[in-house]
């Protein structure tokens, strides 16, 4: 498995607020991105991995929003619920 992890751009980041708060798709950002990520892959990448990094990057973006918006909890915290239960 190839890993090529990388902060989404400001572009992709912006691309999933707004597709968040309108719904809308506005499908030439996630081709560019979807290019520019399969650019950086080399020749032998799988489909598997491909799709790897797609989700990656989705995660990524999903959460550095979630960040932004304050929608996290301290590592103690973290660990205090995982303990609990």
């Amino acid at each position: 498995m190839i890993f090529v992890i990388e902060q989404p751009s400001k572009e992709f980041e912006i691309y999933v607020s707004n597709m968040i708060i309108r719904g809308q798709r506005p499908m030439s950002i996630i081709k560019k991105e979807a290019k520019k990520l399969i650019d950086k892959l080399p020749e032998q990448a799988t489909w598997d991995d491909i799709m790897y990094e797609f989700y990656v990057k989705k995660k990524l973006a999903v959460a550095l929003k979630a960040a932004e918006e304050g929608r996290v909890i301290s590592h103690k915290e973290a660990k205090k619920r995982l303990l609990s239960k």
